[in-house]
């Protein structure tokens, strides 16, 4: 399995906004080897808010050709402008094993 975590740093007070744009449904939702999209907020800090989007995929195999698929490309031929509230973007990947689950 394979996961992939997205963390947004946002200006104070935009989580409800960004979380809202999540939410809507997405062309990786029902492409093959996704298993979730999960996503995670934290506004605890005074300064910033954080909001974490979780990829589960079924394997590194299925991701890479989400990767090259043309939906995904395509998404990022388009242009679209960045909302000015979003400060950093960081994505990591991990490989990951299901060591327990209900």
């Amino acid at each position: 399995m394979l996961i992939q975590l997205r963390t947004f740093t946002l200006e104070k007070g935009h989580v409800d906004t960004f979380v809202e744009k999540m939410r809507e449904p997405h062309p990786v939702d029902a492409f093959d080897g996704m298993m979730e999209r999960t996503i995670l907020s934290f506004t605890r800090k005074k300064s910033e808010d954080e909001v974490v989007m979780m990829l589960r995929w079924r394997s590194k195999e299925d991701w890479m050709n989400w990767e090259r698929s043309d939906v995904h490309l395509a998404g990022h031929r388009e242009k679209k402008e960045k909302p000015s509230f979003i400060k950093l973007v960081e994505v990591k990947m991990y490989e990951a094993e299901t060591m327990y689950s209900r």
